[in-house]
């Protein structure tokens, strides 16, 4: 008994320990504003949210417009819509799709996965120009040179 209790204590500490530093991203849903154009997050798959390290929260209906607000090197905390799911996920997990109107056309949507090979998937079965931006560092680049 004393070993089984001794295994679970260490269990919470090193859960505890784990999730130390892990932030959930703000509640927003289809009903929220974008701070930049005041359009609501209807489309969750394309939205994007922000807090400030003073608590300040901003959310975006695109990406695009996140990267417009929130200048790189700033401290924000960011998450992406699963373009595949419920979740949020950290700028620095997301694997991104950039889709183009045309080959060198601008950038229709911008679209974040938790892994490659969801966004690989969704570049195949996509139609037009796309392209993928295996970071938020790149994907800042590609937008930056718009």
């Amino acid at each position: 008994m004393m070993r089984r209790s001794i295994l679970v204590a260490l269990l919470l500490v090193s859960f505890g320990v784990a999730c130390k530093g892990r932030v959930a991203p703000p509640a927003v849903d289809k009903w929220t504003s974008c701070a930049v154009d005041g359009n609501r997050l209807e489309d969750l798959s394309l939205a994007a949210v922000a807090r400030s390290s003073d608590g300040q929260v901003k959310a975006f209906d695109r990406a695009a417009c996140l990267l417009q607000a929130i200048p790189e090197g700033d401290q924000w905390q960011v998450w992406f819509h699963d373009n595949d799911g419920p979740d949020w996920i950290e700028a620095s997990k997301v694997v991104f799709v950039i889709q183009r109107t045309s080959a060198g056309g601008p950038i229709r949507a911008i679209r974040a996965f938790k892994n490659r090979a969801g966004a690989d998937a969704f570049y195949q079965r996509t139609p037009g120009r796309n392209e993928i931006a295996p970071d938020y560092a790149t994907l800042r680049g590609v937008v930056a040179h718009e």
